[in-house]
């Protein structure tokens, strides 16, 4: 037989191997959708997610507030938002797809797809908590702050789970400011009253989390009051004079710092995830199990 014809039938047949391989592919691909259940209303679906800030988890500058991930609530280099916590234990999100779902981001999230695979949703800052919060401004230097005051004992165990208090005896703790003080509680155990004792002229660190870090310098300490500057060190800006939110301790409450701006810093006041929109990364781990 011609070389060339040998030559051509062999090329010929390993196009029609690869053709048929590919069809093998396609058709087992198709198959498999086929057998997968397309998640509708009326089903019970288990899912794993992660919520974060700013932007979608495993993105620049996401910090995540929520997960259902152990491993992602206890990574350290992960970065979290102000205020998440660690929780006792950590397990699927279940929930029923229908009108009655309490979660509507997660139902429209998940409604279309199979189990398997992997949704982004965001929710828009006007579709999230309605709860109206204050807001205003403070300047970076010359704040003012009262060395004593009075809070609510559970707020205090909040604030200071660490510190083991007994009734009218006066303990030393580091406030969440970074300066030294003393906390006593009162003698029927429902009030805390805490007293700062920092030292003119020493700086203390009020914020960390890893990327920016933020001092209090104070300036002054009178009789029943103390004077301080802010210093913000590496803020991570988010757009324009925005910046991802820092958690800072102003005495009887504490503010979130959403931008920077000369000397002065915006503030909110309220819960970190008001007035900000939201990232899901949700996988989806059994429909109707």
């Amino acid at each position: 037989m011609d070389k060339k014809i040998v030559t051509i039938v062999v090329v010929a047949a390993a196009l029609i191997a690869v053709v048929v391989a590919v069809g093998l592919l396609l058709q087992d691909h198709g198959g498999s959708n086929e057998d997968k259940h397309k998640i509708v209303s009326g089903d019970r679906v288990s899912v794993n997610y992660t919520g974060t800030l700013y932007a979608y988890y495993g993105e620049e500058n996401a910090a995540v507030f929520d997960t259902s991930y152990e491993t992602i609530a206890k990574d350290p280099t992960v970065l979290k938002s102000n205020d998440f916590s660690v929780k006792p234990s950590y397990s699927t999100l279940d929930f029923m797809v229908d009108s009655r779902t309490s979660l509507k981001i997660f139902k429209e999230a998940v409604e279309g797809h199979y189990a398997g695979d992997i949704v982004k949703v965001r929710q828009a800052a006007e579709e999230g908590d309605s709860t109206t919060f204050e807001t205003g401004t403070l300047p970076l230097k010359g704040n003012i702050m009262s060395n004593v005051f009075p809070v609510v004992a559970s707020q205090f165990k909040n604030m200071h789970p660490e510190v083991k208090l007994e009734a009218k005896t006066p303990v030393d703790f580091t406030a969440s400011c970074g300066w030294p003080g003393k906390a006593t509680l009162s003698e029927d155990e429902t009030e805390v009253m805490m007293e700062y004792l920092p030292i003119k002229g020493q700086s203390y660190e009020a914020y960390d989390n890893t990327r920016t870090t933020v001092y209090y310098k104070v300036t002054d300490v009178g009789e029943s009051t103390i004077m301080y500057d802010i210093e913000i060190h590496d803020p991570v800006y988010l757009d324009g004079n925005s910046i991802q939110m820092l958690k800072l301790d102003m005495g009887s409450r504490s503010v979130y710092i959403t931008a920077l701006e000369d000397d002065q810093m915006s503030y909110k006041f309220g819960k970190e995830a008001y007035g900000q929109p939201l990232y899901y990364l949700i996988e989806i781990v059994s429909v109707n199990a």
